[in-house]
């Protein structure tokens, strides 16, 4: 999964701001995610903007860690219930592996085909 931000200078393009690499396995409506590689790119001091290429961490290293805890995520292992309908995917995200997928840690994406 690729994180963007909108250029402020020139709002057609996105700069490429945090990226998460890994593996899933599907069961009925559940995908099982497990991250095996999670970055982020350099932010300028100044304007507060990433900038360069995102640099990726493995797991099993300190970095992976730490970006884990700082995104936010208990376990670089978690599951996520999906639904389609027409052209969007819908994933509601269960970032503390407790079965729940609407508790305010959680996350609901929608993703839209074009």
């Amino acid at each position: 999964m690729l994180i963007q931000l909108q250029n402020p200078l020139n709002q057609e393009n996105y700069i490429d701001y945090m990226g998460q690499k890994g593996t899933f396995t599907v069961e009925n409506d559940i995908l099982t995610i497990t991250l095996t590689s999670i970055g982020m790119a350099e932010i300028n001091q100044t304007t507060f903007m990433p900038v360069g290429n995102i640099v990726y961490y493995n797991t099993g290293t300190t970095e992976f860690n730490n970006m884990l805890q700082q995104a936010g995520i208990d376990d670089p292992i978690f599951k996520a219930r999906y639904s389609v309908s027409g052209n969007e995917l819908t994933l509601q995200l269960d970032f503390n592996n407790n079965g729940s997928f609407d508790d305010d840690v959680d996350e609901t994406e929608v993703f839209i085909r074009q």
